[in-house]
């Protein structure tokens, strides 16, 4: 008996896996071509290279993409600022894409929208059974960052689209037909004014075969923060870390560096190298490496929202985390015993130097990292719950 066929649509190409954004997109991808026929649909400002082609090959049927200078994404948002929907959903949407989907949807048993950005090009379309992944509550994220912001660009922005979240949010809450979400917390913001309507929780997960953990590699002296650095939250918690908390930690280890590990870093992050203590290092090849030479990853997170890759990542690859409550938000039924949670600044670096200075309590922390990875966000775990939920 064949497979059911299945049209998913990304705002921007899945692989390779740079950003929290593409790890999500690419594990849905993978999991669910091994109970639908994909043909995937997405959009992107710049030029699809061979590999990516090849990856993506493995797990669809057809490849379809459409490629769009960053003007044309500014000149949506300017649009949509006249508009009463998200900037976000104004920013992805293409005429060209949309006459696309019009022409091709019959095709398909089931379309999969990945987060609110692509759901206007389905919302009119019925007889289709409608799925989406909100990945995060984008709206509650929104709320976060303005509330934390005091002037500029981003502070407008952040005015004019959160109240416009919301109301989409719920919007195509109530015009899919089956939503996914990373976090209870993200599930209960988005359910808050719509309790009757349901949501899926399907965690991230780490798949062996991509984060490989058969090298040992020497600790340096370092901490690390790990994240795309042209990212708003990521930004924030650097200069969180740096402002608030490394200086309590580099009086107790003055030659400590704090590195920041990253693609896309903006100048303001490139110019954090002029610190003695601080090397901001961009792309990198291998990123494992990175993390294993730590002695300590740092996710002091104060904004956004969902379950941080680079912690599941890094607890997999058996390291000692310290983070917030707002960085832990996505963990389920995590303990002390495996991974470090402070939101007071001078407790979050007595944590860290404490945890310098006792190398067997840091493997001890990450060996129970591992497991608690192993048992919570495995693929067999999370492919199980995707298929309860779209299939059965």
């Amino acid at each position: 008996m064949g497979k059911d066929k299945l049209l998913l649509i990304f705002f921007r190409a899945p692989y390779p896996l740079l950003s929290g954004g593409q790890i999500r997109m690419y594990q849905n991808l993978r999991l669910l071509s091994n109970h639908f026929d994909i043909d995937l649909l997405f959009l992107t400002d710049s030029p699809v290279e061979n590999e990516t082609i090849k990856e993506l090959s493995k797990y669809t049927k057809d490849l379809h993409w459409y490629t769009f200078k960053k003007s044309q994404y500014y000149l949506n948002t300017l649009r949509g600022v006249l508009d009463s929907t998200p900037l976000q959903t104004n920013y992805f949407y293409s005429r060209k894409v949309q006459k696309w989907v019009d022409r091709n949807i019959k095709k398909y048993q089931y379309v999969f929208c990945h987060t609110i950005r692509t759901t206007k090009y389905v919302q009119k379309h019925s007889n289709i059974i409608k799925i989406v992944d909100f990945v995060d509550a984008i709206s509650m994220n929104y709320e976060k960052a303005y509330q934390k912001k005091n002037f500029g660009l981003w502070k407008m922005l952040y005015y004019i689209d959160k109240n416009r979240l919301k109301k989409y949010e719920e919007e195509v809450l109530n015009q899919f037909d089956k939503s996914l979400i990373i976090s209870n917390v993200d599930k209960e913001y988005i359910l808050s004014e719509n309790s009757k309507k349901s949501i899926k929780v399907v965690p991230n997960c780490i798949f062996p075969d991509i984060v490989k953990n058969d090298y040992s590699i020497p600790e340096k002296h370092k901490i690390c923060f790990i994240g795309k650095m042209d990212y708003e939250p990521n930004q924030t918690a650097v200069f969180y870390f740096i402002n608030r908390i490394l200086p309590h930690v580099l009086k107790n280890n003055p030659s400590l560096k704090f590195e920041v590990v990253g693609v896309q870093p903006t100048t303001q992050i490139k110019n954090l190298s002029i610190h003695e203590n601080i090397n901001v290092t961009g792309y990198v090849e291998d990123i494992e490496r990175e993390i294993k030479e730590a002695k300590i990853i740092v996710a002091p997170m104060v904004s956004g929202a969902g379950i941080q890759n680079k912690i599941l990542q890094s607890m997999y690859l058996k390291k000692c985390v310290v983070t917030t409550n707002l960085g832990a938000e996505g963990l389920i039924n995590v303990t002390s015993n495996e991974i470090i949670i402070e939101d007071n600044p001078s407790a979050f670096a007595e944590k860290i130097n404490y945890f310098l200075a006792n190398k067997d309590l840091r493997d001890t922390m990450g060996l129970n990292a591992k497991e608690y990875i192993n048992n919570n966000f495995s693929e067999e775990k999370v492919e199980q719950l995707l298929k309860e939920y779209l299939i059965n």
